[in-house]
């Protein structure tokens, strides 16, 4: 229920007349000697600036900053109860907005990267987009406890992004390996040591703002305040008011004494109750008071009092730790009821939509019930995907049978847990909910959607089993009556699931690939019906892949090519990658360098422009590493592809080990049979109940490679590749060996004489063959980028590392690294080699 905190109302008039002549602004001390060496920033990709409250660390910075006009910088102040990590990247990201329209455009989709190749990923499109410098100011990082987002700065910093400069403020060290990085100088850290002002500074200080301290009374001061920059100032105002030091027990007591206790009743109550919030506005502070209170006052107390500041970017207000300190302890000595408070503020977030601080502050002011209300409005979906751990928070704190009350949000939070990965927690929520549900009125309409609703979650829950999903589909939409669901929501779920194989999904019995193929199109009609799209595109996409892997190459491409345009035109763009990942293996087949080289660049920009979701990227980046394994161009293979670990991936990639296949095509052309054959094995395990007869197919093909040029054993070798005849022969499956004729044609060439089925194979890996001979060339010749060809240009003319940083204004470590790409790239050992292979270019 609603608690009006104070219903005395207090005219604008008396806000508008409130007078501090008492209090005179102080001029700040401008720290030159700090700002010369923050220029560190330009060729650093971190700067720590960390020191207990009152040093000075967030006005440094803002100094810096105010006075570099080439720098955009995207400041995020974190809070002090942001536990929910999707959180503070979903405000990080929404900050990106104000800042970098491109890169926001490119990675609003983007969820907070947590495995290898997520990271991998948004890195490289970081690289790819940022081409103006940007400044990442995360203030109070000392509040945020989140692993993932320490794991994701350490990457971030060790890839020494050019136009990337990451700021940490805090008071206490964040967990990231900060002295290895220092070792590589990727980190400077300003620390207390450097912010604590010298004896000179602090007479300084006196000075400018009109006090002459005499050598003694400077010695007591600088004894009493250690160069503590807070303490200074306090004591200058007390010294300027009654023209004399008076040095008292602690640093809070001189705010109180010399600062807080001066501000008239009006403003020591303002200060107590918004004390509870991290920033405001000015109609914040009003709806939240019920008061008038204008800007005009807030700017004129910003003008008196050097412990407020404002926020033009985010039009908001914010206390200085220590003087939100001091107005905290006053409210709880004060009685104030916190509880209205925190109701006002989460109505007002409610009201400008800001939903996800409606819901925290609906929860400190015990709203359950405006809770429910917000999460069972349209777009529940995007606050479980923003939030989760606030959601999450909330529900499981929050009597389970009120929960079972509110039956949508119930649901959808189920729906949110298995999509997310966490079939165990939904799992057992989805039992304790039937148990509610199933024994309410059948024949009643929403009882009955209501089950409707249950057997969505279950066809979630049957992940492996086709037959079982489509009966809960076709079951829901009879118990919905024909309509769409209101818990199924297409934005959750593509689907491929990240996958370019769709066929591999479901694909779990021999001889079945066609039968497969038409309980796919039943899946999918039923999809489309329940989030209310009934336009299609997924058949055909079906028909596609069924005709490419049985070797229908041209049928393949021509269904391909019709079924593109509609995608596009429906912006299915999941699908637009699958028929993508088509097309580009028949340019190969056929030997179409020229289509290969424009589909990849279509592709690329087809994925950026749908704002590259995290399923999305991982579904382009599994399809550029098979296809350009496929024309041995490593340099476009994704990095976590080149250092391919199976538990680093989501459990999607896990299941059907579509990076195990793509990982494969790279050992093959390294020779490194044994982790080929360690990948295989990887491959043939089970997960959980899954059988994915298209992965075991590739699973018994690279262990026959393995063994045929790992062991040199062609009887063990030619085991292997009869066990996947036997898996594959039924269905007509073809492609998998054709995709590998470079180094399985001899195998095949030996077995055929007694195995008919490899006979079959022998003309359709020599057209590819004969087709992957248009790929072949100077292949890197677009290998380097400009800036790598400049660096490479300076080697050549005999500079020193430290002469071409010096020239190219990057750090020297960042000269190394970049010539360590370059010989990977080039696959070189050393200068001389990239210096020889860059002049071979020159000549042809």
């Amino acid at each position: 229920m609603r608690k009006d905190i104070d219903p005395r109302p207090v005219p604008a008039a008396i806000l508008g007349t409130v007078r501090m002549e008492w209090l005179e602004r102080y001029e700040e001390l401008e720290r030159t000697g700090l700002l010369d060496r923050l220029q560190v920033i330009y060729h650093t990709p971190l700067v720590m600036v960390i020191a207990p409250v009152g040093y000075g660390k967030t006005t440094l910075i803002h100094s810096f900053l105010n006075k570099k006009k080439d720098l955009d910088s995207l400041w995020l102040s974190l809070e002090q109860g942001d536990t929910d990590d999707m959180w503070i990247w979903q405000k990080l990201i929404n900050k990106l907005k104000l800042v970098n329209t491109a890169l926001y455009e490119q990675v609003k989709e983007i969820r907070l990267p947590r495995t290898e190749p997520e990271i991998d990923s948004f890195i490289q499109l970081v690289k790819e987009i940022l081409v103006t410098p940007i400044c990442v100011i995360l203030d109070d990082c000392h509040k945020c406890k989140s692993e993932a987002i320490a794991r994701l700065i350490t990457r971030t910093v060790n890839e020494d992004i050019v136009n990337l400069h990451i700021i940490i403020i805090g008071r206490r060290y964040p967990n990231i390996p900060y002295e290895e990085l220092m070792l590589k100088r990727y980190c400077y850290i300003v620390d207390q040591y450097q912010l604590t002002l010298s004896k000179e500074e602090e007479a300084e200080i006196f000075r400018i703002n009109g006090v002459d301290l005499t050598e003694e009374e400077l010695s007591e001061l600088d004894r009493y305040t250690d160069g503590w920059i807070s303490a200074v100032y306090l004591i200058l105002l007390d010294y300027k008011k009654v023209g004399r030091l008076r040095l008292t027990s602690s640093v809070l007591h001189l705010l109180k004494t010399f600062i807080y206790d001066e501000f008239p009743e009006i403003i020591r109550e303002l200060f107590m109750k918004l004390s509870l919030f991290e920033n405001f506005s000015a109609e914040m502070a009003s709806y939240v008071l019920e008061k008038d209170i204008s800007t005009t006052m807030l700017d004129g107390l910003i003008e008196r009092v050097g412990f407020l500041k404002y926020d033009p970017q985010t039009e908001r207000y914010k206390m200085h730790d220590l003087l939100k300190d001091t107005a905290a302890v006053e409210l709880e000595r004060s009685g104030i009821d916190k509880t209205g408070l925190y109701y006002r503020y989460a109505e007002w977030n409610d009201k400008e939509g800001n939903y996800i601080p409606a819901i925290i502050y609906y929860k400190k002011s015990e709203s359950t019930g405006q809770i429910f209300n917000i999460l069972e409005r349209k777009g529940r979906f995007e606050l479980f995907e923003k939030a989760p751990a606030v959601i999450e928070d909330f529900l499981d704190n929050t009597d389970r049978q009120l929960c079972l009350n509110h039956p949508l949000t119930w649901l959808s939070y189920i729906y949110f847990l298995l999509m997310d990965g966490n079939e165990v927690k939904g799992k057992q929520l989805y039992d304790e909910a039937y148990c509610e549900y199933s024994g309410r009125n059948r024949q009643d309409e929403e009882n009955r959607s209501l089950m409707g609703e249950m057997c969505i979650i279950e066809a979630l829950m049957s992940f492996n089993d086709l037959d079982k999903i489509n009966g809960c589909m076709k079951k829901a939409y009879q118990l919905l009556g024909e309509k769409s669901s209101r818990i199924f929501d297409s934005t959750m779920l593509t689907m491929t699931y990240g996958t370019p194989d769709t066929i591999s999904l479901y694909y779990s019995k021999s001889g079945e690939l066609s039968k497969t193929v038409a309980r796919e199109k039943e899946y999918a009609l039923y999809y489309m019906r329940l989030i209310h799209k009934i336009d299609g595109g997924w058949d055909g996409l079906f028909d596609a892949e069924y005709q490419y892997i049985t070797g229908n190459i041209d049928q393949a491409g021509q269904l391909a090519r019709t079924l593109l345009e509609k995608a596009g035109f429906r912006k299915q763009i999941c699908v637009t990658i699958c028929l993508y990942f088509i097309l580009l293996r028949c340019d190969i087949y056929q030997g179409n360098r020229a289509g290969f080289e424009r589909r990849m660049q279509e592709l690329r920009n087809e994925m950026l422009g749908a704002g590259a979701h995290s399923t999305l990227i991982l579904e382009y980046e599994l399809t550029a590493g098979f296809v350009y394994g496929m024309i041995e161009r490593r340099d476009k293979i994704p990095e976590w592809l080149q250092n391919f670990q199976l538990e680093q991936c989501n459990y999607v990639v896990r299941s059907i080990r579509s990076g195990c296949i793509a990982y494969g095509i790279l050992l093959r052309q390294k020779k490194q049979w044994n982790v080929l054959d360690a990948v295989a094995e990887q491959m043939l395990m089970p997960y959980e109940s899954s059988r994915h007869i298209y992965v075991y197919i590739y699973a018994y093909i690279y262990k026959s490679i393995a063994a045929f040029y790992g062991a040199g054993d062609a009887a063990e070798a030619a085991d292997y590749l009869k066990k996947s005849f036997e898996l594959a022969k039924p269905d007509n499956i073809r492609m998998p060996y054709v995709e590998n004729s470079g180094v399985l044609l001899p195998l095949l060439q030996e077995v055929s004489p007694d195995v008919k089925y490899a006979e079959q194979l022998l003309p359709y890996c020599k057209a590819y063959l004969e087709g992957l001979k248009a790929f072949e060339g100077k292949k890197e010749e677009a290998v380097l980028t400009g800036r790598e060809m400049e660096l490479l240009e300076y080697v050549k003319s005999g500079y020193r590392n430290s002469e071409i940083g010096n020239m190219m204004n990057i750090a020297v470590v960042t000269v190394e690294k970049t010539l360590t790409n370059i010989y990977r790239k080039l696959n070189v050992p050393n200068r001389t080699a990239a210096i020889a292979k860059m002049e071979e270019w020159n000549k042809g």
